[in-house]
Order: C-alpha cells, then structure tokens, then sequence
C-alpha cells in the first residue's frame, strides 16, 4: 500500500514545484500568451468582416450580371 499513497514530504516537494512553475509562467508567460491570443481573435474578427464584405459584393455583381441578361 505505500506505493498507492503519496508521502508528506513528496506532497510537500509537488505542492511547493508546481506553485513555483505557476508563479513563473504567470510571471513571464501570461502577458505574451494573452497578447497572441488577442491578436489571434482579432485578426479572425477581420477575416470574417472581410468574408461578409466579399460575400456582400458577390451578391451585388450576381444581381448586376442578371440585370445585363435581362
């Protein structure tokens, strides 16, 4: 059974590491993550407004061209 559960002092070592790491990422790491991630979602907010607005001209060009066959 001592394999099964953990020890004291290795809960202890865990605890204190993974506390260490999340202070160093939130640290150095957060800001540059946040600040991409941003970008990211703005630059697909401009790819879909330009989706919209070619879409937007298609349809005006497909109703010009079936005005000039008629």
């Amino acid at each position: 059974m001592e394999l099964v559960t953990p020890g004291i002092g290795l809960i202890f070592w865990m605890t204190l590491s993974f506390g260490l790491l999340l202070f160093v990422l939130t640290k150095f790491a957060w800001r540059p993550i946040m600040s991409m991630l941003r970008e990211r979602e703005q630059s697909i907010e401009e790819a879909l407004h330009e989706a919209d607005k070619a879409r937007d001209e298609m349809k005006q060009l497909q109703a010009h061209n079936i005005e000039l066959l008629n």
